[in-house]
């Protein structure tokens, strides 16, 4: 009976601290993509000078968004520091999905803006509806997800 405790008390350590590996891997990832943008936008900003104030207010809000982001893709990474050792991996966890979550948001509104950014100059507030066609294609996609075909990688099996 306590052998079985033991075990399956390890292999939810061991699940644990698989899903704590993949959360701190996707903030890794999220801050170098979103730092990236981040750092690309604030250069255009400082050494770009738009003549036109919506094309400067939009750029401005991008970067704005693009540094929201970062620091939300950075909460676990924080979070883990200050809060180690963990009392509860489970908190830990569900915390740092919200964070992650809660980040998505203006790394999207990022992504909208510089979109439309990239396209203002040559058609104007025509870019604002080419960057939310683009944007429902991406969310019809992700909808539709689980319709997809699934491919037999071994057939033979």
């Amino acid at each position: 009976m306590v052998s079985l405790r033991m075990s399956q008390t390890n292999g939810k350590d061991e699940h644990l601290t698989a899903h704590l590996s993949d959360v701190l891997a996707e903030c890794r990832t999220m801050i170098t993509t979103v730092g990236i943008i981040f750092g690309f936008l604030l250069n255009v900003a400082l050494t770009v000078k738009f003549q036109d104030p919506i094309a400067d207010t939009l750029l401005w809000i991008a970067v704005w968004t693009s540094l929201v982001s970062v620091m939300l893709f950075s909460m676990p990474v924080i979070y883990h520091h200050a809060q180690f050792p963990y009392k509860s991996r489970e908190k830990f966890i569900l915390r740092s999905h919200t964070f992650m979550i809660w980040g998505l948001l203006p790394f999207l509104v990022t992504l909208f803006l510089g979109l439309t950014l990239a396209f203002y100059q040559k058609l104007g507030t025509m870019a604002f509806a080419l960057s939310l066609f683009t944007f429902l294609i991406l969310g019809l996609i992700y909808h539709e997800r689980n319709r997809t075909l699934t491919l037999e990688l071994y057939p033979n099996r």
